[in-house]
């Protein structure tokens, strides 16, 4: 149990792809022999990609700079 702590610690970021090589390679040995934590991390994937995917659908348009004449009343 005390991998799987540490595990959770780093799982985050190896979702976003964020460890150093060494630490990537740990948490994926760990990921071979755990099922538990091999379901954390589809769950943590499974969310980032609905995420992505949702912000994916957002437009956001560049703010416009207010005109004089737009200040006019």
């Amino acid at each position: 149990m005390q991998a799987c702590e540490r595990l959770k610690e780093n799982l985050t970021l190896y979702v976003y792809g964020e460890l150093d090589p060494v630490t990537e390679r740990e948490v994926e040995n760990h990921l071979e022999n755990c099922e538990g934590c091999r379901h954390e991390h589809e769950r943590l994937s499974t969310i980032l990609t609905r995420v992505r995917e949702a912000l994916s659908l957002i437009h956001i348009s560049e703010p416009t700079r207010p005109t004089a004449t737009s200040r006019m009343p």
